[in-house]
């Protein structure tokens, strides 16, 4: 394909301004800007990137804002269309390549011209989508694409001094919460499709009283739902930096879960404090609901004991129990009924806090037996 020249000059100048774009500052991890003009698919694109809340875009309608807005602060992608109105895509990826930018760019175009997008591809280090294929599938693909990228990016980086960056406990808990953000991204996508198809559906068609009350408990469970993972989505996020915690007070919290369940649940601890972030909650809540889905166990008994330095805190229950040739596969992820995540979960969480779990029930013995290890310094007597 023939070069293409792009005379800079008809761009950019420092005196150029966009006033009606308004810079935020955002503690989001990955800042994108996109330029469409097509507003309205803007602004949706804009939705869906944005829902996992690890991603910050940044929209206009007009080539010399990207511009502009790069010359003003630091952004991680851009996103672009081709044909446009006044200045090609095609001009502005040059522009930036060859003013010596990397920026990764992503092409989302309707554009039938093949060979100036493989042209681009080849010697422009860009991504191209096709706008008319499905927009969901394309702005995945793209937010995996740059959180695995950017990996070196913190979500959360104000860790107070507790956690050194280069830490091998920080880059774990880091990534742990990269992939946290790309599942709740993907979840919320296909949550807010379904929610407002099912809305479209009650105003566009007649049903009798029966089925559209139905489909009005359908849409308020949905909605019930989608609110529910944003508020699960935010704990996680904002449950970076450890703290003192009262272990009878977590288990309390974890027990309150469960007030509807056959369960009984016991714990003789008290007095006990921990140095771990809130997620340590979720430990227990998950092995108290593999006891009670897969272990078919009616009595739940929690207590503590020391070990040499370290804290030993036993979770025992009553149920089927596990094989001697499960109990460390049991860890791994994907192992077990349904979904087998679980128990991987239980122990990932207790590494980001420095802590370990083990399947201890000796042969013979019914039930299953779990021994959390908690080293000296991440425990203390309540003061």
């Amino acid at each position: 394909m023939e070069e293409i020249k792009v005379n800079n000059e008809r761009f950019f100048s420092e005196q150029y301004q966009c006033p009606e774009i308004e810079k935020k500052k955002t503690n989001s991890a990955i800042q994108i800007i996109w330029v469409d003009d097509d507003a309205t698919f803007l602004e949706m694109g804009k939705m869906l990137l944005e829902k996992s809340g690890i991603i910050s875009v940044t929209t206009t309608t007009r080539v010399n804002d990207v511009l502009v807005l790069l010359s003003l602060g630091s952004y991680h992608a851009l996103i672009t269309d081709l044909d446009m109105p006044g200045y090609h895509g095609r001009d502005l990826i040059i522009h930036i390549r060859d003013n010596g930018s990397n920026i990764p760019i992503f092409v989302v175009s309707g554009s039938e011209d093949i060979k100036e997008i493989e042209f681009l591809t080849q010697h422009y280090q860009v991504q191209s989508y096709k706008k008319d294929s499905n927009i969901i599938q394309i702005l995945q693909e793209i937010s995996r694409t740059l959180i695995w990228d950017l990996s070196e990016i913190a979500i959360n980086p104000d860790f107070h001094g507790m956690i050194p960056q280069k830490s091998a406990l920080f880059e774990m808990q880091k990534k742990d919460n990269l992939l946290q953000s790309v599942l709740f991204h993907d979840l919320m996508n296909l949550l807010t499709i379904h929610a407002l198809n099912l809305e479209s559906m009650m105003d566009h068609y007649k049903y009798s009283d029966e089925v559209f009350l139905e489909l009005s408990d359908m849409h308020v469970l949905l909605e019930k739902i989608i609110k529910t993972v944003q508020e699960i989505r935010d704990i996680n996020t904002n449950s970076v930096c450890p703290f003192w915690q009262s272990v009878e007070s977590i288990i309390d919290g974890v027990k309150s879960n469960f007030l509807f369940s056959p369960l009984i649940i016991q714990s003789t601890i008290n007095g006990i404090e921990i140095f771990a972030d809130t997620l340590i909650q979720r430990v227990f809540n998950n092995l108290i609901q593999n006891s009670l889905l897969h272990g078919k166990a009616t009595t739940i008994r929690i207590s503590a004991f020391h070990d040499k330095d370290n804290l030993k805190i036993r979770y025992e229950d009553d149920g089927v129990g596990i094989d001697l040739d499960e109990k460390e596969r049991i860890f791994l992820p994907k192992i077990g009924k349904n979904s087998g995540m679980g128990l991987y979960y239980v122990r990932s969480i207790l590494a980001l806090n420095n802590m370990t779990i083990e399947e201890t029930r000796p042969a013979g013995l019914t039930g299953a037996q779990f021994d959390i290890t908690i080293p000296l310094k991440k425990y203390r007597s309540n003061p």
